[in-house]
């Protein structure tokens, strides 16, 4: 079996199953069941990218590559944590002055945040494979 690069597993494990994180959290914002079953959708192609991410042999990566893939994957969950804590802190203030929940719907907003630190860390890994630790 052909091994693929390490820059095909990366989209495949990273990018793109961030993608359909992304678009199950959108369409998880809608209560239409059109877009309920357009979420199911989605979760399943995440899953068989996951999937593919682990069976699919690529060539060997050296230490670079790991050291690389780590870097992105620290750096994309710091962008993340940062989010998630400015919108922990909006939801708070406005409980405070308003009474009520601005963000509502967290579970599509975590499956957003997944599909993006996912997306962030593919991003970043193939910027640090192509411009080395200088990027």
């Amino acid at each position: 079996m052909k091994k693929i690069s390490l820059k095909t597993k990366n989209y495949i494990g990273t990018v793109a199953c961030g993608l359909f994180w992304l678009l199950a959290g959108i369409f998880e914002l809608s209560d239409s069941r059109v877009f309920k079953i357009a979420e199911g959708i989605a979760l399943i192609f995440a899953w068989i990218m996951l999937i593919l991410r682990i069976f699919l042999q690529a060539e060997d990566g050296d230490e670079m590559s790991r050291a690389h893939f780590l870097k992105a994957k620290a750096m994309a969950f710091d962008s993340i944590l940062s989010g998630v804590l400015l919108f922990t802190l909006v939801n708070s203030v406005t409980q405070l002055i308003w009474q009520k929940d601005v963000i509502s719907d967290w579970h599509a907003w975590l499956m957003m945040f997944i599909g993006v630190m996912m997306i962030i860390s593919g991003m970043n890994f193939a910027r640090y494979e192509r411009d080395g630790d200088d990027a």
